[in-house]
């Protein structure tokens, strides 16, 4: 009976943390990409669209998607060159895989907005974009590589030390995303507000196109010198009277038309219209008003990667994500730490 108990209480304890994992996945994408798709678009104050659940899962799949379509790589060549090393020593196994999401996660999120697909993980002109930003590029990875190895350490001291831990990596972990998806975001910003170069032709097409031809004058030495035209004076147009149309003020008065009066003695009364009943339009959406509450800030940061990023997980509006992730994040924390068992 004890052996059973212990099954019963594994697996259920493993389904929860399933469905709270996948719960708490779906909120990070929902999260993750409004902020960055509001920084984006040049707002201080993100504008929370309310979406349904429905949506929630579509953008958790094309997390996922990024993230794993960058793993892939990574886990097939481990399993050809080390495939002990899974075994072994999984701790090099996820430093390795939080180095290449560290270099590649942002190209895949970048790509993935440019245009076009969401599920597109690669477009090769987010490269040259990022070189003509470089120094904001690079600080954006040095500020995230201090985040992102910050927060997971406070996590792995959580699970290996005291589980009382887990409430305030939770809460640092909640902010780490916000702030991570903020940066993502002025990065792509910056991104936005880079001019198109301009096609400057090769030297060697400039010598080869020709001069363009000038028309040639034939002059004949025997003729006389050309004979003046004499200017014709135009002839007066006829003055027409025309009618004054929109009877401007003159120094007359203008009398009023009659009235006319019908036969029975009483002068006809013009009635107002009854007014017209207005139109059955459509309920506005949830993206109509959220388009409408958006106003782009008044000024531009002074510093992209400092200037209301840090702080921008207390803000009025993002405070409430922010205590939702926290306590989803402690909730399901709680419940992996449980399936720890005695071996």
């Amino acid at each position: 009976m004890g052996g059973a108990g212990e099954v019963i209480f594994f697996v259920t304890t493993y389904v929860t943390a399933l469905m709270s994992g996948w719960l708490l996945l779906a909120y990070t994408a929902y999260c993750f990409f409004v902020v960055v798709d509001d920084t984006i678009a040049g707002l201080d104050e993100v504008v929370w669209p309310g979406e349904a659940f429905g949506e929630w899962l579509g953008r958790a799949a094309v997390l996922a998607w990024l993230v794993l379509v960058w793993l892939a790589p990574l886990g097939m060549f481990l399993r050809v060159s080390a495939p002990g090393l899974f075994r072994d020593d999984p701790e090099i196994v996820l430093l390795a895989g939080g180095v290449v999401l560290w270099l590649f996660f942002p190209v895949g999120v970048l790509s993935s907005l440019a245009g076009g697909s969401r599920w597109a993980f690669f477009r090769p002109k987010i490269l040259p974009g990022l070189a003509r930003v470089a120094p904001t590029a690079l600080g954006f990875y040095v500020v995230t590589a201090l985040l992102i190895a910050g927060t997971l350490a406070l996590w792995y001291v959580a699970f290996t030390r005291s589980g009382l831990l887990i409430l305030g990596a939770s809460a640092v972990g909640a902010a780490s995303l916000l702030i991570y998806a903020r940066l993502l975001g002025r990065v792509a910003w910056r991104l936005n507000r880079l001019r198109p170069r301009k096609r400057r032709g090769s030297p060697s097409q400039k010598k080869d196109e020709a001069p363009p031809l000038r028309s040639l004058a034939v002059e004949d030495p025997w003729a006389g010198p050309p004979r003046k035209r004499k200017k014709r004076k135009p002839s007066p147009e006829p003055v027409t009277e025309t009618p004054e149309v929109y009877r401007l003020s003159t120094d007359e008065p203008i009398a009023p038309p009659p009235v006319e009066v019908p036969l029975d003695g009483y002068a006809p009364v013009d009635e107002p219209l009854p007014p017209l009943p207005p139109p059955d339009l459509p309920e506005e959406s949830n993206l109509d008003k959220r388009l409408a509450e958006r106003t782009p800030q008044a000024t531009v940061p002074a510093c992209l990667l400092f200037s209301g990023v840090y702080t921008f997980p207390f803000y009025v509006k993002t405070l409430k994500a922010w205590l939702w992730l926290t306590l989803g994040g402690a909730f399901t924390g709680g419940i992996i730490s449980l399936l720890k068992l005695p071996s």
